[in-house]
């Protein structure tokens, strides 16, 4: 049964006042004061969560002043209940932190110092990798192809098996411009023998995330490996995926993953591995044209350093690690709230929880446990409605099974599900 007119008005009116009062700056500062002299009492544990609360609240705020000042046209918000979170052609629906962004807000405004800034960059993400050396590119792609600046010194080959389709689309091997590359061994699996005859040559594999990533061994001396890395971090930061940290201490010399996504900052490429290789490649000519900007390049080092430091989930700033962070608990609860709400809507014909796992990327090994709503419309058909929530404002990304839609809550903010319910009940 749907709420009477007199209770959403009455509904309707708190929440403007809630939102008028939670950006005037006195009624924060108050909040805080008032917290203060709480957490003198609380035990730290209580602590920490109350600090949790209040920043949520502001970030929140913060979100709404964002979507507020934005160009509609142009910068869509985007709500990702698809339950992939990576290859989503949407996008992925978490925005980079406020921390890393002010970085390259800073330095676009152009009053800032200029001289020797990309050098500061460049040492101080060295600093990241004991021993190796770490460079920015433009995109995925563009790291990719600077690879091939390696030769003549190296030739390069790369297995059938790995021969994978980029988050671009691009072919893996086509990923290398007009540079010669030898393919070798079969389409299905990697064998020893495959490798036979290869002397100075870069062998590139990818983990494209379907199987488990083994590195092949008893290889030559004149034989080194590089590794692209679709989906992967920096370091060791979360069981199972992949890690440029791990594979260099693998034996593996040379690392490309991207740099959004896991690895918490904008789009870019990133290669890691071998210190002289790295001064090599960004001293070519051609680096300059395949380069991240200085602000680009400045957010990533900026990502990084977070996520070098030893964070709890409460105080982590990476929007992605919150959300891997979330309790199965929690997620159950938020369902079963939506799901109450969305029964007494008019429009809804029919609406069910499910628990099937989320993903990083669709058929994927990395799965979350999730919760998801198994939703039908009365009088629209699935496909219908969900290319119409595409299109909307904020855009909502779901699945679509039969009949229903399919609501998917992993990779959704808590802080987005009175708008994901609301785009559902219009």
């Amino acid at each position: 049964m749907a709420l009477p007119p007199w209770a959403v008005d009455a509904i309707r009116r708190g929440i403007v006042d809630v939102a008028r009062k939670a950006g005037d700056q006195e009624t924060l500062s108050k909040l805080k004061q008032q917290a203060t002299e709480i957490f003198r009492d609380l035990p730290d544990t209580a602590a920490r969560s109350v600090e949790a609360i209040v920043r949520t609240a502001k970030t929140g705020t913060q979100t709404l002043q964002r979507w507020a000042d934005r160009q509609p046209e142009i910068a869509v918000p985007l709500i990702n209940a698809s339950g992939r979170l990576l290859d989503n052609k949407l996008g992925s629906g978490c925005p980079i932190p406020d921390a890393v962004l002010q970085v390259g807000c800073d330095l676009l405004r152009g009053d800032c110092k200029r001289g020797g800034l990309r050098e500061r960059i460049d040492h101080r993400l060295d600093q990241l990798v004991s021993g190796h050396g770490i460079a920015v590119a433009g995109n995925l792609d563009l790291a990719i192809e600077m690879v091939s600046q390696l030769s003549p010194e190296w030739g390069l080959a790369i297995h059938r098996s790995q021969a994978i389709r980029l988050p671009s689309g691009t072919p893996l091997p086509d990923a290398f411009g007009a540079s010669a590359i030898r393919e070798v061994g079969g389409v299905q699996r990697i064998e020893p023998d495959d490798f036979n005859g290869l002397s100075q040559t870069i062998v590139v594999l990818a983990d494209a995330g379907e199987v488990e990533f083994t590195l092949p061994t008893s290889m030559s001396d004149t034989v080194r490996f590089a590794v692209v890395l679709p989906v992967g971090t920096l370091t060791d930061e979360q069981d199972g995926v992949p890690s440029a940290a791990g594979l260099l201490a693998g034996g593996v010399d040379l690392v490309i993953l991207s740099g959004d996504g896991l690895a918490g900052g904008p789009s870019c490429g990133l290669l890691v591995g071998r210190t002289d290789w790295i001064e090599r490649l960004t001293s070519h000519p051609q680096w300059r044209g395949h380069a991240a900007s200085d602000a680009v390049a400045a957010m990533m080092l900026s990502a990084l350093e977070h996520r070098a430091v030893d964070v709890t989930p409460e105080s982590d700033v990476s929007t992605v690690r919150q959300l891997i962070a979330v309790n199965e608990d929690n997620l159950r609860s938020r369902a079963e709230r939506m799901s109450t709400r969305l029964s007494g809507a008019d429009s809804i014909h029919s609406c069910q929880i499910t628990d099937h796992p989320a993903w990083l990327i669709e058929s994927g090994r990395w799965q979350f446990p999730s919760r998801q709503l198994r939703v039908r419309h009365t009088s629209r058909s699935a496909t219908q409605w969900a290319s119409d929530l595409a299109q909307g404002d904020p855009a909502i990304s779901v699945g679509v099974d039969g009949d229903e839609i399919v609501v998917d809550l992993r990779w959704v903010p808590a802080s987005a599900d009175g708008s994901l319910a609301e785009r559902l009940e219009s």
